[in-house]
Parts: C-alpha cells; structure tokens; sequence
C-alpha cells in the first residue's frame, strides 16, 4: 500500500528545497538521500528505469503483452545485479545466448 508524507515548511524553506530538487520528482529527490548499499541502490534505479518505460508504452501502445515482458526484463536485470561478480559474465552470456534464440525464432516484421 502506498504512503504518503507530508512536510510543513515555510515559504521559504519550500522555495529552498526546489531550487536544490531542480527537476528531479519529490520521489527521486528524497530517496537519492537515503544510505543504501549498492545491490539497493542498482535495484532502485532498475525499478524506476523499467517502471517509466512501462509507463511510456502504456501512454502510447497500451499493449498489456509487451508490459509483461518488460516486467520479466525488470526482475531479470535485477536477478544479473544481484548474481555474484565472478558469476555474472557466464550467466549474462547464457542468458543472452537464449535470448537471442528467442529472437531468431520471431517472425521478422518490418515497418
């Protein structure tokens, strides 16, 4: 369930925290603040990256079939960040070696 905060400030203290925010959202603003570890921080910015794009294509395509896919991209590219460095090489080439299959055996549709 989302949460919401709610801050009072002055006039003020308001128009000196949008200068320092810039055009960064309220969201990105307070959580570039918050101490996380790496693995938490790759996994925040993946999230985020995959959640505009999936907003992106649902303004324009709103094809449910593609958000789908781009859901298993996302927990995908989280699962890579999260493998151990030494692993990682031999399992992003097996992935991208199936992936690669998968896409051979699409048919080919030019626009």
């Amino acid at each position: 369930m989302p949460k919401e905060v709610r801050v009072v400030l002055t006039e003020e203290e308001y128009e000196r925290l949008k200068r320092v925010k810039g055009s960064k959202s309220w969201r990105e603003f307070l959580l570039e603040r918050v101490e996380m570890d790496s693995k938490e921080r790759l996994t925040y910015e993946i999230n985020n990256g995959f959640n505009e794009l999936k907003a992106r294509v649902a303004g324009i395509m709103q094809d449910n079939a593609l958000i789908g896919i781009l859901e298993v991209f996302r927990v995908l590219c989280i699962r890579l960040a999260h493998t151990k460095p030494e692993e990682r090489e031999e399992v992003v080439k097996n992935v991208e070696g199936k992936l690669l299959l998968i896409l051979q055996s699409l048919p080919y549709v030019s626009e």
